[in-house]
């Protein structure tokens, strides 16, 4: 009996050893099949997204040059609408400031040396402004230099308002003539109405200051806006 029990347990470790191995074998064998699958089906997807990226990428090029034409032909129209309607409005305010003008040389009344002020005033903002203020709406960008866009925005302002001040001088004097035409009417003389005129555009002329010259009072006289 101790004879045999050695035997017994060297042939329970050979088997132990070849049922290892062979074990061994089949998860090795295993293991390469299982990464060839894997590899093969990595490489389709692979193939299969990069066609697939590669169609949308063109699908999206494609639709961004189509939305790009669409963008650059909005545009076109859109600043061709602009440009007429600059160019009639323009041409309206001019036309019509100068049938006023003209009408005056007929008509030379002191209640129509308010209206004289006001077209002039219209005139200016139809003739110099608006033209300026198209172009630049057209552009979408000032290219002008400095100097023209300080002359502009001061004509701007200055001819806007005094534009609103001659309306607010026309009716206070329409006013006045209806509700007191005998105490208004003996007081409306030719030189109380110029120096009514005369004070709205003034008033309106301090619009430059500030455009030209603001940059000398602070910022220790640095133009901050180029």
């Amino acid at each position: 009996m101790t004879l045999l029990e050695p035997r017994f347990e060297h042939s329970t470790i050979e088997l132990q050893i070849v049922n290892c191995s062979d074990i061994f074998l089949f998860f090795t064998n295993t293991s390469e099949l299982l990464y060839q699958q894997l590899s093969k089906t990595i490489d389709d997807d692979i193939s299969f997204n990069w066609i697939n990226s590669t169609k949308y990428l063109n699908t999206v090029i494609t639709l961004t040059d189509e939305n790009i034409n669409n963008i650059t032909i909005t545009q076109y129209f859109y600043r061709i609408i602009l440009i007429f309607v600059c160019a009639c409005v323009s041409l309206l305010t001019i036309f019509g400031n100068l049938l006023v003008l003209i009408t005056f040389r007929r008509i030379k009344t002191v209640g129509n040396l308010f209206i004289l002020s006001l077209a002039t005033a219209d005139l200016i903002v139809g003739c110099f402004v608006m033209p300026i203020a198209g172009i630049y709406a057209i552009m979408e960008s000032w290219n002008m230099g400095i100097v023209l866009c300080q002359i502009w925005l001061s004509v701007d302002y200055f001819a806007s308002t005094a534009s609103i001040f001659n309306l607010l001088t026309l009716s206070l004097d329409r006013y006045w003539s209806i509700t007191s035409p005998l105490q208004y009417l003996g007081k409306r003389t030719r030189t109380r109405a110029l120096f009514m005129i005369g004070f709205a555009w003034g008033l309106s002329i301090l619009w430059i200051i500030p455009i030209i010259g603001w940059h000398a009072f602070i910022h220790q006289g640095i133009r901050l806006v180029p």
